[in-house]
């Protein structure tokens, strides 16, 4: 238990300088004007990659685990995470990008986040970007722990396939990014962020409302996909058209911090909450939530 405990905090630990630089080198890698198309397909790639690893994983960890057995090698389908790791960082080593290192030694970590926090206190574009991101992260892992209780009132499906809910809000946010990809330049990123939060709200309040039906709540499920790839790509965008080069890492390694609050605290809370009120007035909160973020970038504005 213990040895888990220190791998997930190590893996945690070494994804703060992954994700960072990762956010960081797309735009060095795609021109500006194709940046909302490359975050599209990047969100739509990596939700696809998720579907397909909740209805592959277990084949190919079998597999994994009788070729190794056949070899007189135990326990192999531990080498996937390895092997996927590893197929990653070959395909990383090939890229180049023309960067300039720069080294200080004056810089520590609360220089750091100063600096951070200092680009978006200047940039207002940067700072809501960055406050819609954490909330949809904050709706989406409260839905995490909702989608069991959905389940549970799924005659068909039971609290241990809660797993299809979730795959078909990545089905709808694959959709969703597609569709961005194509036609999202045509619209303000704004009037954007206020569709996703108010199709965000309305897929909450139906999901209340007509819990039970598995075909209304899949179809609900993928429709707050559709909302949240509304949201998030253009939000995404922003961040990086928006954040001067040289504070591209600093920026986005306080965006992996928020986030991963984000995703953690509402992991924790919403069982608890659900427990006390129930399903439905959690769920209803959670759209008066992101309506009230609609309402704040005012897509009644002309822009």
């Amino acid at each position: 238990y213990w040895a888990l405990l220190a791998i997930t905090f190590l893996e945690s630990v070494l994804t703060q300088f992954f994700a960072p630089a990762e956010q960081a080198a797309i735009p060095m890698l795609v021109p500006s004007r194709q940046l909302l198309a490359a975050n599209s397909l990047y969100q739509a790639t990596s939700m696809a990659a998720t579907i397909v690893g909740f209805a592959l994983g277990d084949p190919v960890l079998r597999l994994l685990k009788y070729g190794f057995s056949a070899i007189g090698i135990s326990n192999g389908e531990f080498a996937l995470l390895p092997l996927c790791y590893g197929l990653a960082a070959l395909s990383i080593a090939w890229i180049r990008l023309d960067e300039t290192p720069k080294r200080s030694h004056d810089e520590n970590i609360w220089r750091e986040i100063s600096d951070g926090l200092a680009v978006l206190k200047e940039r207002p574009s940067v700072r809501s970007a960055l406050l819609q991101l954490v909330l949809l992260y904050s709706l989406l892992a409260a839905l995490y722990v909702l989608a069991i209780s959905l389940a549970s009132a799924i005659q068909q499906l039971g609290p241990t396939q809660f797993g299809t809910l979730l795959a078909m809000s990545g089905v709808g946010l694959a959709i969703g990014a597609v569709a961005v990809a194509q036609v999202g330049h045509q619209f303000n990123r704004r009037r954007l962020a206020a569709a996703g939060l108010g199709t965000i709200a309305w897929s909450l309040v139906l999901l209340g409302q007509l819990r039970g039906n598995l075909g209304f709540t899949l179809t609900l499920c993928a429709v707050l996909g559709v909302g949240a790839a509304l949201l998030a790509i253009p939000a995404q965008t922003t961040i990086q058209e928006d954040t001067p080069e040289a504070m591209r890492g600093k920026v986005f390694g306080l965006q992996n911090n928020l986030i991963n609050i984000a995703l953690s605290l509402p992991l924790v809370l919403a069982g608890a909450v659900v427990s006390r009120y129930g399903l439905l007035p959690v769920l209803w909160a959670l759209a008066g939530l992101a309506v009230a973020a609609a309402l704040l970038e005012q897509p009644w504005k002309r822009c």
